[in-house]
């Protein structure tokens, strides 16, 4: 995904008030309400995404996904899951359908 965004003020808060100049920074990025003005934050526990996934997407469902890294030889179960009664039961469908994808993909 890439976002353009212009003449908007962008205010970068890290941690230590200075940028890193060999490490990248993560955190979140939010735009005000008129979309005026943006604020980054640095987060000691975001994950900074760069280069290529290491893993590979072999199933997609409406609201799940499964991957595989070949790496470590592990599959990744993703479910996205909004937060209303009927979207738990939808969840847990998609969670078992996930585990069968993997369970023919095993005995294949």
């Amino acid at each position: 995904m890439k976002s353009i965004i212009e003449k908007v003020d962008i205010s970068i808060t890290t941690i230590k008030n200075a940028l890193p100049q060999e490490k990248p920074i993560a955190g979140r990025f939010q735009l005000s309400d008129d979309c005026s003005a943006a604020v980054f934050k640095e987060e000691e526990n975001a994950t900074v995404i760069i280069g290529e996934s290491k893993s590979k997407r072999i199933m997609q469902g409406r609201r799940c996904a499964v991957y595989w890294n070949s790496e470590k030889e592990r599959f990744k179960i993703c479910i996205s899951v909004p937060p209303t009664k009927a979207a738990v039961i939808a969840a847990e469908c998609d969670f078992e359908d996930c585990l069968n994808y993997i369970k023919r993909r095993m005995l294949q």
